[in-house]
């Protein structure tokens, strides 16, 4: 038994079995000897609802994700570079792939029966935005082993903490980088295929009418709509935010170049003088 196993294993089953098997799994490595593999697997927190699909998502082997994590990278680059105008121009691609990702979510979540709520949809937009925007946001998206939703707040870092579990910080971006080199080794291989199907979610999801189905599309397209012009702000917050630095770094410049000018007008005047 392994701390990474462990989490592969809870971290892609039903949320509802999570406590039951976890305890089941902290006994067993007790009974093994192993105390600090049974504190850290104690430590492991139960996913939230976006969470759980999340790592559905990743497991599923999906391509979208993998596309809108590239395009992050190629926005930070931009970014870093100051090339703000590319960075603008790369903003509709993003929102573009963000919405393939999710049609891609909703296409393995109906394959269990799953219609997620529109405060679910919220969340996974949220951390979808993070995952373009930060790297190790994205690594522990890959990772399969999210524990809450990720939010971005415009710059700087995502808040990863308790993101994948109290003892997973440390080899999440390992785990990631081992999925992506086993799927490069087997090109051809079928996707991962999902976890067996939730009974308890699927008799809920069994007991919704095809009018209460069609009234919380609806409700989903509107809250897309609202996440997408919530995004466009912060896009300009970041973009204007980004040209401030800028703004600052080329001051900070021209200031130390003038101290630098008075400096040595005043060795001058001093030599003058004497």
């Amino acid at each position: 038994m392994s701390l990474s196993a462990v989490a592969d294993e809870l971290y892609g089953a039903d949320p509802a079995t999570f406590v039951a098997r976890r305890t089941e799994l902290v006994k067993q490595a007790r009974t093994a000897g192993d105390k600090a593999l049974a504190a850290q697997i104690g430590a492991l927190r139960r996913p939230t609802v976006a969470a759980w699909y999340l790592n559905l998502l990743a497991r599923s082997g999906s391509t979208e994700l993998d596309d809108l994590i590239d395009l992050g990278a190629t926005m930070r680059q931009a970014q870093a570079e100051l090339d703000m105008a590319r960075v603008a121009s790369l903003a509709p691609r993003r929102r573009e792939l963000e919405r393939a990702v999710q049609r891609r979510l909703d296409m393995v979540l109906a394959r269990q029966g799953i219609t997620p709520s529109p405060a679910v949809w919220t969340e996974v937009g949220d951390t979808l935005t993070a995952v373009a925007a930060d790297a190790s946001a994205a690594a522990a998206v890959q990772s399969g082993c999210l524990a809450r939703s990720l939010v971005y707040a415009g710059f700087g870092e995502v808040d990863l903490s308790d993101a994948v579990g109290a003892e997973l910080e440390a080899w999440v971006d390992r785990r990631a980088a081992d999925r992506v080199e086993a799927e490069a080794q087997s090109p051809t291989a079928e996707p991962e295929p999902v976890t067996a199907e939730p009974p308890a979610v699927h008799a809920v999801a069994k007991l919704t009418s095809e009018a209460e189905r069609g009234h919380a599309r609806e409700r989903l397209a509107a809250a897309v709509d609202e996440t997408q012009d919530a995004q466009r702000e912060v896009d300009e917050i970041g973009l204007a935010y980004a040209a401030a630095q800028a703004r600052l770094r080329t001051a900070e410049a021209a200031e130390a170049d003038a101290r630098s000018a008075l400096d040595a007008a005043d060795v001058a005047a001093a030599t003058d003088a004497d």
